[in-house]
């Protein structure tokens, strides 16, 4: 999966994509979704939306790169020519879902580089001297800032390159060792150093399944809202 399409899981910025179905599952319109937490309620907006009566039930679904992945089920509170709102609202959230976020984390790890750069020597007699390039650590230590099912964002002062590899250790929120990683995108460098988001290479079989509870866990936590 490319990291441009994940979704970045957060409960208080829930407006997306959706589809407006009757609650026989008949669809009667594309448009955009606001969840309102607190309210338990649902708006749906569009060019044109049909009218319907108070306490009609209908479905508000959620739809990611084709794939409808969270429904919302209420009753008509409010009905306009370009919105609905939908009351007493129940989410649900598709099965196998959770590959297509990247949730929030906050934790510290450390990288090893087993390739780590050595300086270049100088150019001959004749030629330019180029500065050698600055060697990469052995270890450094990363935060981590996001973490998906097959990739993870951290921020390092370390300058890595793209396309860079190594292996990632942390204990909490879930004890890695030695994973392999490679730096597919920079994405930024800020007052604490570079950003970086990396493709998780492979995983052992033995956590392989450990891991995939764990991100389906904070999936339900994170994305379940009623």
């Amino acid at each position: 999966m490319n990291d441009s399409t994940y979704i970045y899981a957060n409960k208080y910025k829930t407006s997306f994509s959706a589809i407006l179905k009757m609650a026989d599952g008949t669809v009667l319109e594309n448009g955009q979704a606001l969840v309102s937490v607190e309210n338990q309620s649902i708006d749906f907006a569009s060019e044109f939306v049909p009218l319907f009566s108070m306490g009609t039930p209908l479905e508000i679904v959620r739809v990611f790169r084709g794939e409808e992945i969270h429904s919302f089920t209420g009753v008509v509170y409010l009905s306009s020519e370009r919105l609905i709102r939908l009351t007493s609202v129940q989410d649900t959230i598709a099965p196998n879902t959770e590959k297509y976020y990247m949730f929030p984390l906050e934790a510290a790890a450390q990288l090893y580089i087993p390739d780590a750069q050595s300086p270049k020597p100088q150019g001959g007699l004749f030629r330019r001297k180029k500065q050698p390039p600055v060697p990469l650590p052995e270890y450094c230590d990363v935060r981590l800032t996001g973490i998906a099912q097959d990739a993870m964002e951290f921020t390092t002062p370390t300058e890595l390159p793209q396309g860079q590899r190594f292996f990632l250790t942390m204990k909490e929120p879930f004890p890695f060792e030695q994973i392999p990683l490679e730096v597919k995108r920079l994405l930024q460098f800020g007052i604490n150093g570079q950003n970086c988001f990396c493709r998780i290479t492979s995983l052992p079989k033995a956590i392989r399944g450990r891991w995939e509870e764990f991100i389906h866990q904070l999936h339900w936590k994170t994305n379940k809202l009623f």
